[in-house]
């Protein structure tokens, strides 16, 4: 348990701030492009001109859907400081997510466990979860309300 818990701690943090600073690049970013394109507009060329405020939108959608996929993890910080963890002990039912590598083997992730108490279906983010977890089995998992990362205590 301890360990699920250290992992998923430590998934938690790197996922964070990972996040954190690429938000804070692009918000950078953003900013020495809008600064630029302010006092340089005179010396710039026409394609340059029209160039720079297409860059600054596709940076700004960047930087929404960035925040969007932040603003779980920033709510599950209290919970990973208070050590506030929820379970589930259900079953594998399936998938939400399949790709394909390189060689043309397909791995998923994203497993949709099916709670053995109240019958209730959550997606949660396990890592590896296509080589350590099997469908229609069970297993306990340690996870986070918002950003729906786990790890796997047991299995059944």
């Amino acid at each position: 348990m301890e360990e699920a818990k250290t992992a998923l701690q430590n998934r938690f943090y790197q996922e964070y701030w990972l996040l954190l600073i690429l938000l804070l690049l692009g918000v950078v970013m953003l900013s020495v492009l809008l600064v630029g394109y302010i006092h340089k507009q005179k010396n710039m060329t026409a394609p340059l001109k029209q160039l720079v405020p297409i860059a600054c939108v596709g940076m700004l959608v960047l930087l929404i859907i960035l925040g969007n996929i932040f603003i779980p993890y920033a709510k599950d910080m209290s919970h990973v400081k208070n050590d506030d963890f929820l379970f589930v002990r259900g079953k594998v039912v399936g998938y939400d997510h399949a790709t394909s590598n390189d060689v043309g083997k397909i791995t998923y992730s994203w497993p949709i466990i099916e709670d053995v108490t109240t019958g209730e279906c959550v997606t949660l983010t396990v890592t590896h979860a296509d080589s350590r977890l099997r469908s229609g089995e069970i297993y306990t998992f340690i996870f986070l309300p918002n950003s729906r990362i786990a790890e796997v205590v047991t299995a059944k």
